[in-house]
């Protein structure tokens, strides 16, 4: 999550920039989306589309529905390590 977001921050410039750029383009009329006929909007494209079925899965969840259901344990504060117990490095404040 935390490289994600620092690579965010990386296109942060690029994002002003292109801002900039949609906000000084000219902006399209009404009078030129109805010469396009792209306005008025057709009533048959203004129906939404219909809710999905309760039944539908979900992609990827097939088969959960039978799983039981387990109890989380809290997360605690750790303590000190056991004697001989080994920590983990600490990795670099670099995410690329």
């Amino acid at each position: 999550m935390l490289a994600l977001l620092w690579h965010l921050v990386e296109l942060q410039s690029a994002h002003n920039e292109l801002l900039d750029r949609v906000l000084m383009s000219p902006l399209v009329s009404v009078a030129e989306l109805q010469r396009r006929n792209v306005l008025p909007v057709p009533e048959t494209t203004r129906r939404s589309a219909p809710a999905p079925i309760q039944t539908d899965l979900i992609p990827g969840t097939e088969g959960m529905e039978a799983r039981e259901p387990h109890a989380v344990r809290p997360l605690t504060a750790e303590r000190s390590s056991p004697a001989g117990a080994r920590t983990r490095p600490r990795r670099s404040q670099e995410f690329r």
